[in-house]
């Protein structure tokens, strides 16, 4: 994953595991990983400040919903990770 980012203009220090899922439909596996990064030049990649998020671009509505949790649990300044599918699942407090 490292290598591949890094070869589109991302330079990445993965840090801790914050979502793993699958879409029961397609059995397509999501991994979100909290980190961060340094864009390098143009790569295949777009960024976007987080009020400037075009929600009805997102893929789908567990990405929309990733990404929300995400935003809220970034300003609190606590994570908790979550497991299960795109549909349900288990969110559990980091100890």
């Amino acid at each position: 994953l490292k290598e591949t980012l890094r070869l589109n203009g991302v330079d990445t220090d993965l840090g801790f595991l914050f979502a793993v899922y699958e879409t029961p439909q397609t059995k397509v596996q999501y991994i979100y990983y909290r980190g961060d990064a340094l864009l390098r030049g143009k790569g295949a990649y777009v960024a976007v400040e987080f009020d400037a998020i075009d929600w009805d671009k997102l893929p789908d509505e567990a990405t929309r919903i990733m990404l929300r949790r995400y935003m809220r649990e970034r300003q609190e300044g606590r994570f908790k990770i979550y497991s299960g599918d795109s549909e349900r699942g288990e969110v559990r407090t980091v100890t």
